[in-house]
């Protein structure tokens, strides 16, 4: 809370903030990134995510880990 996270990238580079704004702004997106997995103690882990545009000031996401979190 309170922190500025747009600069924030994972551990591949990978600017997660700023390109999961940069997909809502078209409408919506996917986006492959890696990401501690809570249920794995935190280890990073493939994640594919997903945001959609509720309105100008909201976004909502989901993700997935593991298998279905990698692109062919």
């Amino acid at each position: 809370m309170g922190k500025n996270l747009y600069e924030l990238k994972d551990s591949k580079g990978v600017p997660v903030i700023r390109e999961l704004i940069r997909l809502v702004k078209q409408g919506d997106g996917w986006l492959s990134y890696t990401w501690p997995n809570p249920e794995h103690e935190g280890r990073e882990e493939p994640k594919l995510g997903y945001v959609v545009k509720v309105d100008d000031d909201c976004f909502i996401g989901s993700g997935i880990y593991g298998p279905g979190a990698i692109k062919p």
